[in-house]
């Protein structure tokens, strides 16, 4: 009996094709990623990157095909990309044999093999039983052969050619083949891209972070990890992957070429970074940079950039405050200790037009970081010789100001079954926090430090926090503002946030708290709030100030005055400043972040033995980080977070 496919299941897949062809017309015109070029440039970036997933799966594919084919198995079919087949292409006695939307167009036989729109391009050649499909979905491709069903138990047939009538050495060949040609491939690829000649990101150096393995065990910025483990072909994406996949304990071995020239041989072991945002083992080592502004940005993120920096895409940065720049190491020195708010940057400028080079001078913002990365803490409090600045707001999102009284605050939490019996209305229906306030109270804290800052949040947790904040408006008046908001968590995080950004209270002398520094002076005897009106007989107005002037009197002794919070009260103290240190661990940077393009370096074979050797190294790079991968994560010395993405 025939049968016939029905109509709605026609009109379905109809409606499916559509809405896919509809979906990429609005992306494309409705402004999401931009301007209609960049918004094609979008979805061509996403195009680029299906099609090769597809590819890594076709050529897996492609090597089951192949030796199915040479071992006697029948292949009814093998695809490019996924059902719904746009076209099929077979050899049949009368010639080829074309198919074209053979879902759309069902056949009055029943039978599947005569369904779509049906052209045969008279020619002679022999019959074959495989047909050649182009699907819609461009993700990989399959081999559909006799006798082997991956979803599903495969029909029974007496066929000789049935893959599950074939010796179980010629099934274990046909499904490794897969595998082996995913390698073949990347081995001919890498070995093409060697020859060429390809930019990576070198093993060297950029920063290391307090506290770190690399920093304990001596390495230090501008270095060069020549070898890892015995391996001297290194770029930083290798050395980054196998420390993260390093066994717990496990000891690995590098040799570090110096600035000065000198190698030497180190052992070192990752662990895990308290405040990476990158879960995993590492040793706390950052990529180096250049003094040019990328060039990898969209049209709109070029225009942002320009707006908050006043830098463009192919900048070049030449001289900071005056002083000329040689490297990017240089000039994070330089911004860490200029110890003031604000910078002159020279950069050189290329016209796009004519090509032509001009210096342009471009001011920038510097703020003081209110913590200093550690890699096992997490962060350290900054501070000035014990002394450490109040806390000034940066950013505001719309988490910390009344986010429960939009609509999708309300979904948000009517979703997490979190509505309290207090309204969001009556909880935060006050003053709302701004860019520039000062924090002077969180809950019953006067002028909490950072760590008191996310203390007093943790343990308000979906609770009204009360923070009492200094609005200085534009004529310089200074008014206390009551603000009430509610921390909560993150989705897919457990850490409680207010929803706001935060540096370091520079503009202004005033010491939130005085704390003992480890292996440094003990906490100096100033009240919380007191403003520091003298530094070594010197009058102070900004922290700037009294940064620079301690910094100046390294190996003296110096007086610092103050008055309290009220006003009623002066005292004063005094410091021994070391000549080796001056105690000040507050560091400056760009108020807004400047994206310096990455390090790159040429990696190219002198020869094509040397490109297969580069090429088969880099391939065993990979395969080894996937089975480590694999390996670490049935044992659960990786977490999936350290491998998403």
């Amino acid at each position: 009996m025939s049968k016939k496919k029905s109509v709605p299941k026609r009109s379905i897949q109809l409606l499916i094709v559509l809405i896919i062809i509809a979906s990429l017309v609005y992306l494309g015109f409705s402004g999401r990623f931009g301007t209609f070029g960049e918004s094609l440039g979008v979805l061509g970036n996403i195009l680029l990157v299906v099609i090769g997933f597809g590819m890594v799966i076709m050529i897996h594919e492609f090597g089951h095909f192949i030796v199915a084919k040479l071992s006697g198995i029948k292949c009814e079919a093998f695809s490019i990309g996924f059902p719904p087949t746009i076209l099929g292409m077979r050899k049949t006695e009368n010639g080829l044999r074309f198919r074209i939307l053979p879902k759309m167009f069902p056949s009055e036989t029943g039978n599947d093999d005569d369904d779509g729109l049906i052209y045969t391009l008279p020619m002679k050649c022999s019959e074959s039983d495989t047909e050649y499909r182009i699907g819609l979905i461009p993700f990989g491709g399959f081999v559909k052969m006799l006798g082997q069903d991956d979803t599903a138990a495969a029909e029974a047939t007496d066929d000789p050619r049935s893959f599950a009538n074939k010796p179980v050495s010629t099934r274990i060949g046909v499904v490794a083949a897969g595998v082996i040609f995913n390698a073949i491939s990347a081995v001919v690829i890498f070995m093409i891209v060697f020859l060429v000649g390809v930019d990576l990101i070198p093993a060297v150096v950029g920063s290391v972070r307090t506290n770190s393995p690399a920093q304990i065990a001596g390495i230090r910025p501008k270095d060069r990890i020549v070898e890892i483990n015995g391996e001297k072909f290194v770029d930083f994406l290798s050395f980054s992957m196998e420390t993260m996949l390093s066994g717990k304990g496990e000891t690995i071995d590098l040799k570090v070429r110096h600035e000065d020239g000198s190698v030497e041989d180190i052992e070192v072991i990752a662990e895990e970074s308290e405040g990476s945002l990158l879960p995993g083992r590492g040793l706390g080592i950052g990529q180096a940079s250049t003094l040019s502004i990328t060039k990898a940005l969209g049209g709109s993120d070029v225009k942002i950039l320009y707006e908050t920096t006043g830098f463009k895409p192919g900048d070049t940065v030449k001289t900071f405050n005056g002083e000329p720049v040689r490297d990017a190491w240089h000039l994070d020195e330089l911004v860490e200790k200029a110890l003031r708010g604000d910078c002159v940057v020279t950069v050189e400028r290329t016209d796009p037009e004519t090509s032509e080079k001009t210096l342009t001078t471009v001011e920038l913002e510097l703020r003081v970081n209110h913590v200093n990365d550690n890699f096992k803490a997490g962060y350290d409090l900054a501070y000035v010789y014990s002394m450490v600045p109040r806390l000034k707001i940066i950013s505001v999102s719309e988490k910390a100001n009344h986010e429960e009284n939009t609509w999708y605050g309300k979904a948000r939490s009517l979703w997490r079954g979190k509505i309290d019996e207090q309204s969001p209305e009556e909880v935060t229906s006050g003053p709302l926090l701004e860019i520039g306030d000062i924090i002077t109270r969180a809950a019953d804290i006067e002028n909490p430090t950072y760590t008191e800052l996310r203390e007093a949040t943790v343990a308000h947790a979906d609770k009204p926090l009360e923070l009492t904040v200094l609005r200085i408006d534009d004529i310089g008046r200074e008014t206390l503002v009551d603000v009430t908001v509610v921390p909560k968590r993150s989705m897919g995080s457990e850490r409680v946030q207010i929803g706001i950004g935060i540096v370091l209270d520079a503009e202004h002398p005033v010491v939130a708290k005085t704390i003992d520094i480890k292996n440094g002076p003990s906490a100096l005897k100033i009240p919380s709030g007191a403003r520091i009106t003298a530094v070594d007989g010197k009058e102070v107005s900004s922290f700037f100030d009294i940064m620079r002037i301690i910094r100046k009197n390294r190996g003296q002794h110096i007086s610092i005055d103050y008055i309290t919070s009220d006003g009623n009260d002066a005292g004063g103290t005094g410091i021994s400043v070391p000549l080796s240190h001056d105690y000040i661990s507050a560091k400056t940077s760009f108020a807004n972040a400047v994206p310096f393009d990455y390090l790159k370096e040429v990696y190219k074979a002198d020869s094509a033995s040397e490109a297969v050797v580069m090429g088969l190294k880099k391939t065993r790079t990979f395969i080894v980080n996937s089975y480590l991968t694999l390996k670490r994560l049935a044992t659960r010395e990786v977490g999936p977070k350290a491998v998403s993405g």
